[in-house]
């Protein structure tokens, strides 16, 4: 009998168990701290992905130093064609100027599929963040081809107001980032 393919989320991803938090990012390798996750006045994305349906009840990022007045704004976006495009959900502004586990509460039910991060800050914090991890390339593409910059997300490179974005995800000067800054988060299944 031939081995069908038609649902790989059950190959991809053994399933999420209710009330565990799951790492955003597949193939994260070690860690480092940095202040350019999230730039000041700009909206970044990264990318993840969604093996089954589930519902987040947790967005979580982990702050690896003091930064006085260090914040962060949460949100979830749909994906179309590699580029972030609905707001799904806004877990409003994130405390982050201690270290520790921070977190923003949402309900959002979601299928199967790639997701963006996006957030933006007033005061960067200093986010554990994934090692370069030139797997990245595979999803997100580069600029030109390169054994040695990894991708690791997008940024639009049009300043915004942190309070003030719409339903639609600002895209209108998008440049790939490269480097240490992947930010670790979480979300947490209901």
């Amino acid at each position: 009998m031939p081995l069908s393919l038609t649902n790989l989320s059950n190959i991809e991803h053994p399933g999420y168990v209710s009330g565990r938090y799951y790492q955003g990012f597949r193939d994260a390798s070690a860690d480092t701290s940095s202040t350019a996750a999230f730039t000041i006045n700009f909206i970044t994305y990264y990318l993840f992905t969604v093996y089954h349906q589930i519902t987040l009840t947790r967005l979580g990022i982990y702050v690896a130093g003091s930064v006085s007045g260090a914040n962060v704004r949460l949100r979830i976006y749909s994906n179309q064609n590699g580029i972030p495009l609905n707001l799904l959900a806004d877990g409003g502004n994130i405390i982050a100027a201690s270290p520790g586990a921070k977190e923003a509460i949402i309900s959002l039910p979601l299928t199967p599929g790639n997701y963006w991060l996006g957030g933006t800050t007033t005061v960067a914090p200093s986010l554990y963040s994934a090692i370069s991890f030139l797997g990245t390339n595979h999803d997100l593409g580069q600029s030109a081809p390169s054994s040695v910059l990894a991708t690791c997300g997008q940024r639009n490179t049009i300043a915004v107001s942190p309070d003030a974005l719409g339903s639609e995800a600002p895209t209108d000067n998008l440049q790939l980032i490269t480097g240490n800054i992947r930010p670790f988060f979480w979300f947490k299944v209901a």
